[in-house]
């Protein structure tokens, strides 16, 4: 039931990507930019890779770009504790535009989330062996610009390829999902949904206990901006 869930997500992604741009569009977009949902790479931790593990925490990093020459950085740091199968997390973060006018201010933003891993397949033989593990993860996020309050929704789908042995280890993922934003700005509200899309490598391995990702992230607008940035996580064993 769950996959076909999944299945009916995608679908609503790729026909909200295909359809005419509007103000909703552009509000979804804001929200879920300017939130950790789609400013920030998330940490493909325990959730993803399957691996089981305690209390854990991470540091978060993205670059967008606002035009020719000026960016917007953000940066977070947070938690993230098992909780049944999954593991929830919450991340505290700054979003940071760099303009030469000087008339970009930044602002606080925050999210919670719920990561889960739903099934693993096994593949290749002894020697080769990898499991392709399916995911789900679920996020709400805040954003407090001046102003303006922003609220943003998340769920997505992060397929990762997880090698089987000890040792530095390499995680390819691939993470499409739909979000959700509201803007609620002058006494005036707007809302709308998009698809997003991310992809990138885990390294497993490298130093015990910690997971570093580097990866790409886009929420689908027409003129919209991909995201760069990496991930750093700790995670305590189990």
């Amino acid at each position: 039931m769950r996959l076909v869930l999944l299945a009916m997500l995608l679908s609503a992604a790729l026909f909200r990507t295909g359809s005419a741009q509007d103000p909703s569009d552009l509000a979804a977009y804001r929200a879920l930019t300017q939130t950790p949902l789609g400013g920030l790479i998330a940490p493909n931790g325990p959730a993803v890779s399957g691996e089981p593990s305690g209390w854990g925490w991470h540091i978060q990093y993205g670059l967008r770009s606002l035009d020719d020459h000026e960016y917007i950085h953000t940066a977070g740091a947070g938690i993230e504790l098992p909780l049944g199968r999954g593991r929830i997390g919450f991340t505290a973060g700054a979003y940071l535009p760099d303009c030469s006018t000087g008339e970009c201010p930044g602002h606080f933003m925050a999210s919670a989330g719920f990561g889960e891993r739903l099934v693993g397949i096994a593949l290749g033989r002894d020697s080769s062996s990898a499991t392709l593990n399916i995911a789900t993860q679920l996020e709400l996020g805040l954003g407090f610009p001046s102003n303006a309050t922003l609220f943003a929704a998340s769920a997505t789908i992060p397929v990762a390829l997880v090698p089987t042995g000890n040792g530095l280890r390499l995680l390819p993922y691939l993470a499409p999902g739909l979000g959700s934003g509201l803007v609620s700005e002058n006494g005036e509200t707007e809302a709308g949904l998009r698809g997003q899309i991310g992809a990138g490598v885990s390294a497993l391995g490298l130093i015990k206990g910690f997971t570093l990702t580097a990866g790409i992230e886009r929420v689908l607008l027409q003129d919209g901006n991909w995201l760069v940035g990496f991930s750093f996580l700790r995670v305590s064993p189990r």
